[in-house]
């Protein structure tokens, strides 16, 4: 009996995950105002499969923005790359253009806040606010910023990547404004060329990745290296094409 209920528990479990996989990707698509019935379709379920797990549609939204979160808190901690705080930082921007959509639709409805949104947000803010207290103890960030300045600075980096997708040093450029003053230096030898760097911005000893503004290693031999690792090439390349002209 105990293995039939527990055989049951893991069916219903491999159901919900496959609906919130079918919904994740409904909504990066064609937004959070897809109908559950689509969703179920896609997911290889009826809808009252679907309404079972998730009685409404912001229900479901609500889930797939907490996994949204919570898969961001989880990258962070299974993965702190070489500055935690600032590749946090450039996570939760990267994954601002589906869950802005989904909040919006959840903020119009009713019963905000959500109990299990607000349990993955909280979850998130106490891992970036210890992240923020061992940078500022580290040198890595200003001293005389806190939490709402950082909250300020992500709006920001948010909307400088909405409004200038190709240009990929965006969120690096913006999020840079978190870290202390340092020494100066001139530019890297793989600048622009033409590059003039403006009053007050003047390049610092330490390059960074053109993506996430990341402090980059630097190598013995060879050109200096221009991004952190292959998700911030990657990232960089998409943009380029996206911007290049048709022709």
């Amino acid at each position: 009996m105990a293995t039939h209920d527990g055989a049951r528990h893991a069916g219903m479990g491999d159901c919900r995950a496959r609906v919130l996989s079918a919904a994740r990707r409904a909504y990066e698509a064609h937004g959070p105002g897809v109908p559950l019935a689509r969703i179920a379709y896609a997911a290889g379920v009826g809808p009252a499969t679907v309404q079972r797990h998730f009685p409404t549609g912001d229900a479901l939204r609500e889930a797939v923005l907490s996994q949204y979160i919570e898969g961001v808190t989880s990258q962070a901690l299974r993965e702190p790359g070489t500055d935690p705080f600032f590749s946090l930082l450039t996570s939760i921007v990267e994954s601002a253009p589906v869950r802005q959509a989904l909040c919006r639709r959840l903020v119009n409805g009713e019963g905000w806040p959500r109990k299990v949104l607000d349990a993955a947000g909280r979850r998130l803010d106490d891992v970036l606010t210890a992240r923020l207290r061992t940078a500022q103890a580290q040198g890595r960030v200003r001293s005389d910023v806190g939490m709402p300045e950082v909250r300020a600075v992500l709006t920001a980096a948010v909307a400088a990547r909405h409004a200038h997708p190709e240009v990929a040093r965006a969120t690096g450029v913006v999020l840079d404004s978190l870290r202390p003053p340092g020494p100066v230096t001139k530019p890297p030898a793989d600048a622009e060329p033409g590059h003039e760097t403006p009053p007050g911005h003047e390049w610092r000893h330490e390059t960074r990745c053109e993506v996430c503004g990341n402090p980059l290693r630097r190598r013995g031999t060879g050109r200096p290296a221009r991004y952190c690792g292959a998700t911030c090439r990657q990232r960089a390349h998409r943009d380029r094409r996206r911007a290049a002209p048709e022709g």
